[in-house]
């Protein structure tokens, strides 16, 4: 009876963590989309169609949690965050290689701006 005692105990704390592992992956989920959201992802052509496919997979990781369906949510939670994270790498990495690009056109600008000088660089 002890032992029918323990097991039942047991799979009810089992069924409790695999219920709260989908909510905690939502909230990852959440709170990549939140970050890209703040990096205006929207506004990023490559980044916000992951941006959006997140939100969609977000949805559907909730409606699946709904249903009962937790081991499918955790998977699709799984994938919302990580095309978040790639909504905000894109979100950060497109406008910092543009400002990379303008400071690299702004030193040739200024390098052809400058007189060659003799094969010595100093000048007399």
């Amino acid at each position: 009876m002890r032992t029918m005692l323990c097991a039942a105990v047991l799979a009810g704390l089992a069924g409790c963590a695999t219920s709260r592992a989908p909510l905690n992956k939502m909230a990852d989920a959440r709170g990549e989309i939140r970050a890209a959201e703040q990096l205006d992802a929207d506004h990023v052509s490559t980044a916000s169609s992951y941006l959006s496919l997140a939100r969609e997979e977000e949805d559907r990781g909730r409606r699946l949690i709904n249903s009962g369906q937790h081991r499918r949510a955790a998977f699709v939670l799984e994938r919302a965050q990580a095309d978040a994270e790639l909504a905000l790498a894109l979100a950060t990495e497109i406008p910092a290689r543009a400002e990379a690009e303008r400071a690299i056109d702004r030193v040739k600008q200024l390098q052809s701006q400058v007189p060659a000088t003799g094969g010595s660089g100093v000048t007399p």
